[in-house]
């Protein structure tokens, strides 16, 4: 085919304008949407900033002290294991010992992201994505 044809062209034509109509609509529903729910959410931050900002130092201060618990802990673990034969490293025992540091080591890099969270609201909506028209010709 070296073409579309002139019925074929305009087939898809009329159907691409019909999807973006409803593409349009729905984006201006959406858009509506996102605006009340902004607004929304705007109100709710600064009715709450005042308790938002005490939970999140409390709660920053809490995962820094569980992220040094926890690494501390590793760093234990990790001695004992540095202390122990080539043979106990081969072993049953010595494998799930690792895996057992690792966990500690893993959870207290979880501490330290926890410790960075935003508590701010914040909801985002999902438009329906951007096509373009293909071309008709080579």
């Amino acid at each position: 085919m070296r073409k579309l044809s002139k019925a074929d062209e305009a087939k898809f034509k009329q159907l691409f304008e019909d999807m973006l109509s409803i593409k349009s609509q729905h984006d201006e529903l959406i858009n509506s949407l996102d605006k009340d729910v902004q607004a929304l959410i705007s109100k709710f931050n600064l009715d709450n900033d005042k308790l938002f900002s005490q939970m999140k130092e409390q709660y920053e201060s809490i995962a820094d002290q569980l992220k040094v618990f926890a690494s501390d802990k590793a760093q234990e673990m990790d001695a004992y294991i540095s202390d122990r034969t080539d043979k106990w490293h081969d072993s049953d025992a010595g494998f799930t010992y690792r895996d057992w540091q690792e966990e500690w080591q893993d959870i207290s890099d979880e501490f330290a992201e926890a410790a960075c969270v935003d508590f701010d609201i914040e909801i985002n909506f999902q438009r329906l994505p951007e096509i373009e028209e293909p071309r008709f010709k080579p």
